[in-house]
């Protein structure tokens, strides 16, 4: 049925294709059912969050509110406007769960319009709360307010003894704070009392009897209100409305433990059949597997294994065995390949003869390499001449005044050892300079160093090398100076590029006598950046600046203060600055001083990308 190991190996794509298409569609539809139940288990626990969270603003309302004189004053509270929004938000929520399919095929129903029966109840019953608190008042307002009121006016009155009005508002105090019957008939007797008491005072004329009757009576009278309102609510026994809202609200929460059980099974069982599906499929791709690797390991890898034991005796023979290959096979495609495999080994054969005489060619370019590799031996070994030299001349000066230094400590006073310290420090330094320009020049010769250009700001690095050379220059009394703007840029790698500007800065300072100007500038072209470091000091003569950036007949020349140096320096900079894509050149003349000029790319310059 299947002739070419093309048309096996595209039936088996197929099948592993339908199987994988079967097995995502499953998935997919799995996927969809857990999603619907994750939706349903969501809604829930998110409509349960919204009651427990109004259920708390209830318990903060009378915790806060009650006793907070701007609701009474106004009516309006921040607590009863979130309430109000939770109430909205859980009813929309509840029809987004009745609308889901899994609603009515898991019986969710019965307890949503059960949940929702008693969120109307419980409403209801807390609108009747707040209703009966601002009845009730507090302070100034309500029926709370109403007796304050009417007991000052009677307090106006200075005929009556203190006593008796202060016994009667203990009456009342002690009721609002222990809320028992007993305090509620003491005040009613008390105030029975007071009402006689006024009658037979004969020094109140009939209006103010009859005033001060009316102010005892209205007091009572919202005394006896606020009593009602405070068994209607269920201060002090968990009774009334208060009762009713914690009962619905136990209600609720039970509802909503059942709820949340169901739908953590419902999700539970899902999951259950999702795994034993992925299960069955998944052992049978591997049983459909094992038997298609049997039969290709048989049907297809022989012959493939056979030629791989020709190509290896091929190998053995270094390529010059050229043996039939007769291996037998109904693949169509192995066929192919046993056949170039027989042309491949005759065209290696004939390759190999054309090989070795290239070999015999490639011997001599490299005979021509070693000759050059002598002479840039001898370069080397030139430059290290120059660096022994000029490592010994600073270390034996270290060397020698620290061995003055330690036999004579005890006989030189502060200012000879400060001079001896400070010939070492300058031979240490001058040691430090070469050495690491040694190093920079020894991972440039390697190709270590690789630009990393960024946009970088010149005045910012002239900035950092006036700096490092400050103390150089106030010491030898030179006038420093960047003249670099803030708005040159350059393409070009900070570290190499800071390399560049302290040795050339280095060098100026080295050859520029006391009172001399060392500047630094820069004049931006279309492509290029042109920086120039001038100095006003002892120039150079023509026939040194034609070797001065290379290391053959290089002799380097004391500075203006004996300082000493390889010419490393500057040829260490050129290098650099080729590498980065510029060039660098001198003018000079003796006695008046030098400029060494050198370019770096503008930033939107390509010319390093070209080359």
């Amino acid at each position: 049925m299947f002739k070419t190991l093309k048309s096996k190996l595209l039936a088996i794509f197929t099948f592993f294709s339908l199987s994988c298409i079967l097995i995502l569609v499953l998935s997919n539809y799995y996927s969809y059912k857990k999603e619907k139940v994750d939706i349903a288990e969501r809604s829930v626990d998110l409509v349960y969050t919204s009651i427990l969270n109004k259920f708390l603003l209830v318990a903060d309302f009378l915790a806060i509110e009650t006793r907070n004189l701007n609701f009474f004053k106004t009516g309006e509270s921040e607590i009863l406007f979130k309430i109000d929004s939770i109430n909205k938000s859980v009813h929309n929520q509840i029809l987004a769960i009745e609308k889901n399919s899994l609603t009515k095929k898991f019986d969710l129903d019965n307890s949503l319009l059960f949940i929702e029966e008693k969120l109307n109840m419980n409403n209801y019953f807390f609108n009747e709360l707040v209703k009966s608190y601002k009845s009730k008042g507090y302070a100034n307002y309500g029926y709370v307010g109403q007796m304050r009121a009417y007991s000052h006016k009677l307090e106006k009155y200075n005929f009556f003894d203190k006593a008796t009005i202060l016994t009667l508002r203990r009456h009342e105090k002690d009721y609002m704070i222990k809320y028992e019957d007993k305090y509620i008939d003491s005040l009613k007797k008390h105030a029975e009392i007071f009402m006689n008491h006024i009658i037979v005072e004969v020094k109140l004329s009939d209006k103010e009897k009859d005033s001060c009757v009316f102010y005892l009576k209205n007091y009572v009278a919202y005394f006896d209100s606020m009593t009602i309102m405070n068994k209607k609510i269920g201060i002090k026994d968990n009774s009334g409305l208060s009762y009713s809202i914690n009962k619905i609200q136990d209600e609720i929460q039970s509802e909503f433990s059942k709820l949340t059980k169901l739908a953590y099974n419902l999700e539970q069982s899902l999951y259950e059949n999702l795994n034993y599906s992925f299960i069955a499929y998944s052992l049978l791709l591997i049983i459909t597997s094992l038997f298609i690797s049997i039969y290709l390991s048989d049907r297809i890898t022989r012959p493939i294994l056979l030629l791989a034991k020709k190509c290896h005796g091929f190998v053995n023979s270094k390529f010059e065995k050229n043996d039939d290959c007769e291996i037998h096979t109904q693949d169509v495609e192995i066929k192919d390949l046993i056949n170039n495999f027989q042309i491949l080994q005759t065209e290696i054969v004939g390759l190999l003869v054309d090989f070795k005489q290239k070999v015999e060619d490639r011997t001599k370019t490299i005979e021509l390499q070693k000759d050059n590799l002598i002479a840039l031996n001898a370069t080397k070994d030139k430059f290290f001449s120059i660096i022994a030299h000029d490592l010994k001349s600073p270390f034996s000066s270290i060397i020698g005044f620290s061995e003055i230094l330690e036999s004579n400590i005890d006989k030189y006073d502060k200012q000879k050892v400060k001079q001896y310290v400070s010939f070492i420090n300058k031979s240490a330094n001058q040691t430090f300079k070469l050495l690491e320009n040694l190093l920079e020049w020894a991972r440039l010769q390697r190709g270590q160093i690789v630009p990393e250009l960024k946009k970088i700001n010149l005045k910012t690095i002239a900035e950092e090398t006036y700096l490092l050379a400050y103390d150089v220059a106030i010491r030898k009394k030179i006038n420093l100076q960047n003249n670099i703007i803030d708005d040159i840029f350059s393409k070009c790698d900070i570290n190499i590029t800071k390399t560049i500007f302290r040795n050339l800065v280095s060098n100026a300072l080295k050859f520029t006598c006391e009172n001399g100007l060392v500047s630094i500038s820069a004049k931006q072209n279309e492509s290029f950046i042109e920086i120039k470091i001038q100095d006003t000091g002892i120039g150079i003569s023509p026939e040194k600046i034609s070797n001065l950036f290379s290391l053959e007949n290089n002799i380097s020349t004391k500075g203006t203060d004996n300082e000493t140096g390889t010419g490393l320096g500057l040829m260490l900079c050129k290098e650099l600055i080729e590498k980065q894509g510029g060039k660098i050149w001198v003018e000079s003349e003796l006695e008046k001083g030098s400029t060494f000029n050198f370019t770096l790319l503008t930033f939107n310059s390509d010319f390093y990308d070209k080359n």
